[in-house]
C-alpha cells in the first residue's frame, strides 16, 4: 500500500484536468447517432466512498464551535447529505446537513482522498431552515434557500486558486416559503418552488418564483422575481385534468358540516379557507426540471400527483395536467402484506391486485431527456400524503372499514366497491377490520394498508353530503414513470412505468431488501445522534428494544436496532420500495436511466435508449453491508453504504473527477457519498475494464481530516495509477468495502447536491 498525500497530488491532477473541462449540457440523446458500444460486465464499479460531517461535532463536551474548522461531527441519522451539489470545474462539494444551518464544504479534487475543508458555511445567524442549494460553476456562485426567512442567498462560490469561506453576494425575495432550487444549464434563470406547508392560513398557497438577471457585477443590483401563481385554477378544473386534490372547497364544508371535524389548530379554520378559498393551498410543487433548451420549466406537484409546465421568460402557465392513477386490478400487482416476505410471494406465484386498487403515483423527483427532438419527463414515484395542520388525508384501511360501516359518517358506495351488508364481500373487504382471509374472496387481508380519502379515490364534487367512494387508492406509484411532453401543446403522454419491477426484481436479487427499512430512527444509545436528538429518544428506544422494534443482534452479538434483513415487509402496507430519486445521461453510447428508493437501498439501471421500451439490465444494493449489520455497526466499521439516497448525479467523462462516465449516489441519512464508473464494451472514457481489488485492500473508503494547516489522507488506499491506469475497485454488488484503517487525526467526510445544474441530476 501507498500512502498518498494529497497535497501533491491534488496540485498534479488539478493542473492536468481544467483543460479537459468542457461547458455542461442538459441531457440530448440522438438515436440515429448511437454507436455500436455497449455496457459490459457489472455495468457500474465502485470507485470510492466519503462520510461527510453533519456539522461541527454537537455531541462532543464542549461541543465543537461552529468556527473551529474543519468540523468533525460525524454520525448515522443526522441528514449531513440531505442535499448537495458538486462543482466540477473547482472540484469541491456543498453538503447540506439536517443536523443544523450547516454546509460542509468538501474538496474533492481527488475523489480516494476527499477532505473537509476549513471554509465550511455555518449559517446558524439567519436563524431558518436551509431547504436546498443549487450551484453554477461556470459563473461561481451558489444558491441557498432559507425557508423561514423567505430569502434565497447568493454566495460566491470557492474558487480553487483563492479558497475561503463563501461570501453573501444577495439576498433574493423569492417568495414564500422558498424550497427546492433548479438553475438552467447556462444559469440564465433560477426557479424556486415555494412550497406549500403552511405557517398560517393566510401564506399557505403553492407556487413558483423564476429569478433572472442575477449575474449582474454590480452587486446593489436587484433580481428580476416573477411569480408564477397557482390560485388562478378551479378544482373542477384540476379534478378534470386529473391532479390529485387532497382538499377541496367542498371537502372542507364537508370535514365542517358533515364530518363535524373542529381542531384548536389555527391552520384547520374551515371557514376562513371556505370563505377565502384558493385552491393553491392544496397544491405541492416539489422538485423541478428545465428541458434541454430551457424553454419550459417542469414543476412536480408530488402530493397532487401532477405536473406544471412553465415558460420561464415570461413566468407564464402553459399546461397543467396529472400523471393518472396506476392500476393494480390485475397483473402482476403490488405487495400490501408486512409479513411473510419474497418466500409468500414466491410461493403464491404473484403480488396482490383488486379489481378497485390503484396507486397515486405522487412522484419526488423529476428529470428531463430530450430524445429525438421529443421532450420527455421522468419520474420517481416514492409517495407522498397533504397535511394541513393537524389535518391529513392518509387513513389506515382498516381505519375507514369497519364492518359493515364506514368510520366517517356520509360516505356511501357502489355494494360492489362496499356492502354494508356484508363486511366479505366487494372490493373493500380485503382492507376492513373484521377482514378474515378464510372468509374473504381472494383470501388475503391488508387493514393496514395506507390510502388517501382526497379526489382521486372520493367524490365530493357531486353532492359533499354524501362523498362516493369508489377506488382504493394508495401512495406512490413503487416504480419510475416516463412521459412524453408535447412542445406544441404542452400536453401529457404516458408511454411506459416500471410496473412492479423495484418489488418482483428485489425478491429476485436481494430478498432480504424488500420492502424493508433503514431510516432516521434506527439510532443506537451509543451514536452521537441519540444525544444530540433527545427530543426522539422515545422513538429510538423503541429501535433498541427487541420487545418492540428492536432485535436480539444488532450485527456484533448486542440488541439494538435491526439488520435489513430483519426489517423485510415493514414498508409494504405504505410505500414499498419508495422509488424517490431518478437520473438519466449517455454512457457508452446508450441513454441510461437509474432510479433509486428510499427505504432499502435498492436501485435500477434501465437502458432507455428505446425510449419507449426500455430494457431492465441490473437491480443493485448501495449498501450491501446492511443485509447483516445496523447502521450503528456498520457506519462505525466505515462499512455502511448509501441510505436514502435523495440526490444522484450523473457525471459524463468531461466532468467526472476520474475522467470516466460515471454516477455519485448521496445517501442522506447515511451521510455518505459514493461513486461508480460505468464499464464500456470500447473505450470511450466510461469505465474500462479494471483489475479486481485486491484481498484485504482498502475499497476507496475516503475519511479526510486537516493537520497543521496542511490536507492530509487518513486513510491507505492502494492505487496503480491515479489516471488512466487501472484502479482498485470492488463491484458493486458483490462484496461488501473492509472497514477503513484509520490513523490518529480526526475522520472528515463529503457530500453534494441537490439543485446543481450537473448533467442529469436529480435530488429527493
Amino acid at each position: 500500500m501507498a500512502l498518498v498525500f494529497p497535497f501533491f497530488a491534488n496540485l498534479l491532477a488539478w493542473a492536468g484536468l481544467v483543460l479537459l473541462v468542457r461547458p455542461i449540457a442538459a441531457v440530448r440523446f440522438d438515436t440515429q447517432s448511437m454507436g455500436r458500444n455497449n455496457l459490459k460486465g457489472e455495468y457500474l464499479k465502485f470507485v470510492s466512498r466519503t462520510y461527510v460531517p453533519y456539522g461541527p461535532d454537537l455531541a462532543s463536551n464542549p461541543k465543537q464551535a461552529a468556527n473551529e474548522q474543519p468540523w468533525t461531527g460525524f454520525g448515522y441519522g443526522f441528514g449531513a447529505t440531505e442535499h448537495w451539489v458538486y462543482d466540477h470545474l473547482n472540484k469541491y462539494i456543498y453538503s447540506q446537513s439536517e443536523a443544523g444551518e450547516y454546509i460542509a464544504i468538501m474538496d474533492y479534487l481527488d475523489e480516494t482522498l476527499a477532505t473537509v475543508t476549513s471554509y465550511s458555511l455555518d449559517l446558524t445567524s439567519y436563524n431558518s431552515d436551509i431547504r436546498d442549494i443549487a450551484i453554477c460553476p461556470s459563473k461561481g456562485l451558489l444558491f441557498v434557500s432559507l425557508f423561514e426567512l423567505n430569502k434565497v442567498l447568493m454566495f460566491q462560490a470557492v474558487d480553487r486558486n483563492s479558497p475561503d469561506i463563501p461570501k453573501v453576494i444577495k439576498e433574493i425575495d423569492a417568495g414564500n416559503a422558498p424550497d427546492a432550487l433548479r438553475l438552467t444549464d447556462d444559469c440564465k434563470y433560477l426557479a424556486v418552488a415555494n412550497q406549500n406547508e403552511a405557517r398560517s392560513i393566510t401564506d399557505g398557497a403553492g407556487s413558483v418564483h423564476i429569478v433572472s438577471n442575477f449575474q449582474e457585477d454590480d452587486q446593489t443590483a436587484v433580481p428580476d422575481v416573477q411569480k408564477v401563481s397557482f390560485s388562478s385554477f378551479t378544482d373542477t378544473d384540476l379534478i378534470r385534468k386529473k391532479l390529485h386534490m387532497p382538499l377541496t372547497k367542498n371537502s372542507m364544508m364537508y370535514m365542517r358540516d358533515v364530518a363535524g371535524i373542529i381542531s384548536d389548530d389555527a391552520l384547520i379554520d374551515w371557514n376562513y379557507l371556505i370563505d377565502n378559498y384558493d385552491p393553491a393551498i392544496a397544491l405541492d410543487p416539489e422538485f423541478m426540471a428545465f428541458n434541454n433548451d430551457g424553454t419550459r420549466l417542469f414543476v412536480n406537484l408530488q402530493d397532487n400527483s401532477g405536473l406544471v409546465s412553465i415558460d420561464p421568460a415570461t413566468g407564464q402557465v402553459l399546461q397543467i395536467q396529472g400523471y393518472g392513477l396506476k392500476p393494480a386490478t390485475s397483473g402482476v400487482g403490488v405487495d400490501l402484506l408486512e409479513t411473510g416476505g419474497c418466500s409468500r410471494l414466491t410461493t403464491t406465484g404473484a403480488f396482490l391486485t383488486n379489481p378497485c386498487l390503484f396507486l397515486g403515483r405522487t412522484p419526488d423527483a423529476i428529470t428531463t431527456v430530450e430524445v429525438d427532438g421529443v421532450d420527455y419527463v421522468i419520474t420517481a414515484e416514492e409517495g407522498s400524503d397533504f397535511g394541513l395542520g393537524e389535518y391529513g388525508e392518509k387513513y389506515d384501511a382498516k381505519d375507514l372499514f369497519n364492518g359493515t360501516s364506514f368510520t366517517l359518517p356520509g360516505f356511501v358506495a357502489d355494494p360492489s366497491f362496499f356492502d354494508t351488508s356484508d363486511a366479505t364481500k366487494g372490493c373493500a373487504a380485503n382492507f376492513n377490520s373484521e377482514c378474515d382471509e378464510a372468509l374473504v374472496e381472494r383470501g388475503w387481508c391488508a387493514s393496514g394498508f395506507e390510502l388517501t380519502i382526497g379526489s382521486m379515490a372520493v367524490d365530493y364534487e357531486t353532492n359533499y353530503t354524501e362523498p362516493i367512494m369508489s377506488r382504493i387508492v394508495g401512495f406512490g406509484g413503487r416504480g419510475l414513470g416516463i412521459f412524453k411532453v408535447d412542445r406544441d401543446t404542452n400536453a401529457l403522454q404516458a408511454i411506459w412505468d416500471s410496473g412492479s419491477d423495484f418489488e418482483v426484481e428485489t425478491c429476485k436479487s436481494f430478498p432480504w431488501a424488500h420492502n424493508a427499512i433503514q431510516d432516521d430512527n434506527f439510532i443506537a444509545k451509543e451514536d452521537p445522534a441519540y444525544t444530540v436528538f433527545a427530543d426522539n429518544q422515545e422513538d429510538y428506544d423503541e429501535r433498541n428494544d427487541p420487545a418492540q422494534d428492536g432485535c436480539q443482534d444488532r450485527g456484533d452479538g448486542e440488541p439494538g436496532p435491526c439488520p435489513m434483513k430483519d426489517t423485510v415487509g415493514e414498508q409494504s402496507a405504505s410505500d414499498g420500495p419508495a422509488v424517490e430519486s431518478v437520473v438519466v445521461g449517455v454512457a457508452c453510447g446508450r441513454l441510461v436511466m437509474v432510479g433509486c428508493g428510499e427505504n432499502n437501498g435498492i436501485c435500477a439501471l434501465y437502458d432507455i435508449s428505446n425510449i419507449t421500451s426500455p430494457v431492465l439490465k441490473k437491480v443493485f444494493h448501495l449498501s450491501p453491508v446492511s443485509e447483516n449489520f445496523s447502521p450503528t455497526v456498520a457506519y462505525k466499521n466505515r462499512t455502511l453504504g448509501d441510505i436514502d439516497s435523495e440526490t444522484i448525479l450523473f457525471l459524463n467523462d468531461t466532468i467526472s473527477p476520474t475522467g470516466k462516465t460515471a454516477i455519485m449516489f448521496g445517501g442522506a441519512i447515511s451521510g455518505t457519498i459514493s461513486l461508480y464508473e460505468f464499464q464500456c464494451e470500447s473505450d470511450d472514457g466510461a469505465g474500462e475494464s479494471d483489475d479486481d481489488l485486491e484481498a484485504g485492500a482498502i475499497a476507496g473508503i475516503v475519511i479526510g481530516s486537516v493537520f497543521g494547516g496542511v490536507l492530509i489522507a487518513v486513510l491507505c488506499v492502494v492505487m496503480s495509477g491515479r489516471r488512466g491506469g487501472s484502479r482498485n475497485q470492488k463491484e458493486m454488488d458483490t462484496a461488501d468495502v473492509p472497514p477503513s484503517t484509520e490513523m490518529t487525526s480526526q475522520p472528515n467526510s463529503m457530500s453534494g447536491g441537490g439543485g446543481g445544474s450537473a448533467i442529469g441530476s436529480s435530488s429527493a
